[in-house]
């Protein structure tokens, strides 16, 4: 198999490991990964919360804990912080607002 994966597999490892390295972008990131990430590059002041984040793309990844789990990825490489900022979500609650770093 002939994918751009040099250094994220080896020769022995099986078909899966080849195509989840190929999934990755050449920014180190998932597809998952990047539509989150671009998700917050298009919000005003490039900051939102994971109830915005969830509103938006909850319709192409139904699966909150995807979402969540994609951000907090970004969160620990160092791609998006807390912006210090809180905001009120539908139960009234102060939810994190973050923010690309």
């Amino acid at each position: 198999m002939e994918l751009a994966t040099t250094g994220m597999v080896r020769a022995t490892d099986p078909d899966t490991s080849y195509e989840a390295a190929a999934s990755f972008t050449k920014d180190g990131l998932t597809e998952i990964q990047l539509d989150v990430y671009n998700f917050f590059l298009n919000q005003p002041n490039k900051e939102a919360t994971d109830e915005e984040l969830e509103d938006v793309l909850l319709s192409k990844y139904p699966a909150t804990s995807t979402v969540k789990k994609r951000r907090t990825d970004l969160f620990h490489k160092g791609l998006l912080c807390d912006s210090g900022t809180r905001r009120k979500n539908r139960n009234n609650r102060n939810m994190i607002v973050l923010k690309v770093v």
